[in-house]
């Protein structure tokens, strides 16, 4: 029996990484007991993590962190689509969407396309993991019309 729910947390690549290191801060504050975050980041990214609440997977892919995944968090980044696939509840953490959408843009219509819950706040993505029934129609949904 696992101990620990297992959330990955997979954010997309950003040149300027200084709001991530807040971000993923805020989000291991938010943990239950009972929730472990696994951080998978982006294999260009010069983030140094030390925290003893995130465990870092340098020697695994992100693909192969999903197959231990209860929950993924992410933010814009496309392992959204190989979660849904393997039906994982997803959770959008967009602390950054005004800065991101206004240098990068979005190929979907983010606030009504997305299956899970997306919130600026870590505190509510992480409440709604550990106390929401997870909307599964949706994510199928969402697999769908991929």
């Amino acid at each position: 029996m696992k101990e620990k729910k297992v959330i990955l947390y997979a954010p997309t690549f950003r040149k300027d990484e200084s709001e991530m290191q807040k971000a993923v801060e805020q989000l291991s504050i938010s943990l239950k007991d009972d929730q472990i975050l696994v951080l998978k980041l982006h294999p260009l990214s010069k983030l140094n993590i030390d925290n003893l609440k995130v465990l870092l997977t340098p020697d695994f892919d992100s693909f192969d962190m999903l197959f231990v995944a209860d929950a993924l968090i992410s933010d814009y980044s496309c392992i959204i689509y190989e979660a849904a696939l393997l039906n994982i509840p997803l959770y959008f953490y967009n602390f950054d969407m005004y800065k991101y959408t206004g240098v990068r843009g979005l190929a979907i219509d983010y606030e009504h396309e997305l299956p899970g819950v997306i919130s600026k706040d870590p505190k509510k993505l992480i409440n709604a993991i550990e106390n929401t029934t997870y909307d599964f129609d949706k994510l199928d949904k969402f697999c769908k019309n991929m």
